[in-house]
C-alpha cells in the first residue's frame, strides 16, 4: 500500500533532491512557503521550504526498493524509526 514518507535531505538540496526524486517516476511533496530575506542591503521575496532539509515522497515500501532514494542526489536518507521507514499520515 503506498503510503507518505519523510525524506532527510543534504543541506539547501531539497530541490534538488525533488528533481532527481521526479526523474525517477518518484511522486514527490515539498511544501514551499514565502519569506523576506535581506540581501545586499535589499528585501527581498523569496519562496522556501517550509520544512528545511526535509521532502515527502509518496510509495510502497513493500514493492519499490528504498535503496534508489538514499543514492540520489541531494538526498541525504529517509526518516526512520526502529529501522523502519516511518510513514507519515494522509
Amino acid at each position: 500500500m503506498k503510503q507518505w514518507y519523510t525524506v532527510y535531505t543534504k543541506p539547501n538540496r531539497e530541490s534538488a533532491a525533488e528533481e532527481n526524486l521526479q526523474r525517477q517516476e518518484i511522486r514527490t511533496y515539498l511544501p514551499l512557503t514565502s519569506e523576506k530575506r535581506r540581501r545586499r542591503g535589499k528585501w527581498l521575496d523569496c519562496t522556501v521550504p517550509l520544512f528545511s532539509r526535509y521532502l515527502f515522497v509518496h510509495m510502497d515500501v513493500a514493492v519499490q526498493s528504498t535503496a534508489a532514494i538514499r543514492s540520489t542526489v541531494g538526498v541525504s536518507n529517509l526518516v526512520r524509526f526502529s529501522g523502519e521507514p516511518a510513514a507519515v499520515p494522509e
